[in-house]
């Protein structure tokens, strides 16, 4: 009996640590992609799209799945209003999703920014070739 009591606790929190190393390692990736546009080791030039796109997932990951994670964690509401066991074992999937909607859905200033970037720094590239 003792074994079913820890159990969902565990796999919640299993669930959690494999969700935030599974997002750490995106946010990685997405930086290292980012930051290897931005010095210039990619020698063709960064489509529109491509840029858009890159720009879009590193503010997702980088900046409003976390800000989505902290809000979610503030929660105090009662418990037939609060979050569910299913809802806080799936919470991560929930910010992820949510954020990828809302860079693509919105247009950030911070996005438009970094897309004009990487079309500069994928210029300079070109130049220097």
């Amino acid at each position: 009996m003792v074994t079913n009591a820890i159990m969902p606790g565990a796999a919640s929190e299993l669930m959690s640590t494999r969700a935030t190393v599974e997002a750490s390692g995106e946010l990685g990736r997405k930086q290292s992609q980012f930051s290897r546009l931005l010095v210039g080791e990619r020698a063709k030039a960064v489509s529109e799209d491509e840029a858009t796109r890159i720009a879009r997932d590193l503010v997702a990951v980088s900046l409003v799945q976390p800000l989505l994670k902290e809000w979610r964690e503030a929660e105090q509401s009662a418990p037939p209003f609060g979050p569910g066991q299913a809802e806080k074992q799936f919470r991560a999937m929930q910010d992820s999703n949510l954020a990828q909607e809302l860079t693509r859905a919105q247009r950030f200033p911070l996005v438009e920014r970094l897309v004009r970037d990487l079309r500069r720094g994928a210029a300079g590239v070109e130049d220097r070739a």
